[in-house]
């Protein structure tokens, strides 16, 4: 049963997709809204990845640097999310599924590819605190570039 894990999540970004698709004039006043909840939602994954994974030790902060650099340079969310429940534990599941219903996008088999391709290193034997901290690091990359560039549309609101 622990295969479905993942499957609902990403059900959480489809769903996101429908909402988005059915209901657009909701969307428009909602922008600020979806930002800041994208942001929340991502630092609670953020927060627990470390707090669950890191350790005082040089393989940690080097896996999480690389994870920076590697988001750095790709910029797909989704990836780092699939490396962040590659454990399987409850409360990244759902906080990847509540980001789902908050992103939504248009580009479902892409991110599904991004996001089912690190499930691949289960045949491996990659220690998950491994890839926690490494999705840790793509995650932090992808919200401090995300803050910039939405700046301008975040504090428009309409009194």
């Amino acid at each position: 049963m622990l295969f479905l894990v993942p499957l609902i999540a990403f059900f959480g970004y489809i769903a996101g997709f429908l909402l988005k698709k059915y209901i657009p004039e909701e969307q428009k006043d909602a922008k600020p809204y979806v930002f800041w909840a994208e942001k929340i939602i991502l630092l609670l994954i953020l927060s627990y990845l470390v707090y669950s994974s890191f350790s005082l030790s040089i393989l940690s902060v080097i896996l999480f640097s690389a994870g920076l650099l590697v988001g750095f340079f790709l910029k797909e969310i989704y990836l780092y999310l699939g490396l962040a429940i590659l454990s399987l534990e409850f409360l990244p599941t759902v906080l990847v599924f509540l980001f789902g219903l908050v992103k939504g996008e248009k580009h479902i088999i892409k991110n599904a590819l991004f996001f089912f391709l690190p499930f691949l290193i289960l045949l491996g034997a990659v220690p998950f605190e491994y890839t926690k901290l490494f999705a840790a690091g793509g995650i932090c990359i992808y919200i401090l570039r995300r803050r910039e560039k939405c700046q301008s549309t975040c504090f428009s609101f309409r009194l």
